[in-house]
């Protein structure tokens, strides 16, 4: 009679502020709850410190158009049969981790050259990190994408900087950025914390240069006009999924607020953008009968 072994740990050490997590099915949940919410995973190559930027994706099988089209109208009307693929089960296989072309785009090139690379992801007040290879590039219904090894750990702490909360509905929020000197502008926001704001830049960061001054006014539908000062803490390309124009990046500043009314306003705000994202977040789940 064999001798049973214990099931894997959910949580295999503890140091300070973070844990490491090696159960596979605690690890497919953190990444596929990272698909669903779309968030934004940065890539760090050999420990190079420059981060490139993906996001977790789906990946079915190779379809032809006729068979591609039948398979979304039959996963919209929840009537996929036990043979098709059912919607990130790829992920519960635990072979692969497939993300969508990296930006800028020569990190493709780059990746397929480098040994290792660090994925690091937010959810709600933590950061999620792991350490994967490269396999190969591939497309995904007909779109660039990578294919990288499943991490067998990932490495969860407490956040270190404000929770960024992504714009779902955008037009429920209106951003005016004006700066000495240049027109005044209103462009989509991307996503908020209590610290910042990050939104589509169409002027680009020749016109918003690192620390200078931005005169803020964000009009939220049926909500508050909130005006404040904030200054510019970085720029890097948009990607295409996050609804900016051709060609235009993404800036980063933080709020200089200096009133306990203005404060307030802003957590509002950032609380409201949750409630908007977890609540299409159990949408997602209930359509897939999670």
């Amino acid at each position: 009679m064999s001798e049973k072994r214990p099931p894997p740990a959910r949580v295999t050490a503890h140091r300070g502020d973070f844990y490491e997590v090696r159960d596979p099915e605690e690890i497919t949940r953190l990444l596929t709850d990272a698909l669903l919410s779309e968030e934004t995973v940065e890539v760090v190559l050999n420990d190079h410190p420059r981060a490139f930027f993906t996001r977790i994706i789906d990946h079915p099988p190779a379809m032809g158009l006729a068979q591609l089209v039948m398979w979304q109208e039959a996963m919209a009307k929840n009537t996929l049969d036990k043979e098709s693929y059912r919607p990130m089960s790829y992920l519960r296989q635990r072979e692969r981790l497939t993300v969508a072309a990296l930006v800028p785009a020569e990190g493709a090139a780059q990746a397929a050259q480098s040994e290792t690379a660090l994925i690091r992801f937010f959810q709600n007040v933590k950061a999620v990190e792991g350490t994967v290879q490269f396999r190969e590039n591939v497309k995904v219904l007909g779109e660039p994408a990578m294919v990288l090894t499943f991490p067998s750990a990932l490495r969860v702490q407490r956040q270190r900087r404000h929770y960024r909360a992504r714009i779902i509905y955008r037009d429920a929020y209106r951003l005016t950025v004006e700066k000495e000197g240049h027109p005044p502008f209103t462009t989509p926001m991307l996503d908020v914390s209590v610290g910042g704001v990050s939104f589509c830049n169409p002027q680009g960061p020749d016109a918003l240069p690192l620390e200078s001054p931005l005169r803020l006014t964000l009009q939220v539908a049926g909500g508050s006009v909130i005006r404040m000062t904030a200054f510019v803490r970085n720029h890097f390309l948009a990607m295409r999924k996050q609804g900016c124009g051709l060609n235009q990046g993404r800036c980063g500043v933080q709020f200089d607020i200096m009133s306990e009314q203005a404060a307030a306003q802003v957590e509002e705000v950032v609380a409201r953008v949750q409630r908007d994202l977890l609540q299409l977040l159990q949408r997602k789940r209930d359509e897939l009968g999670r």
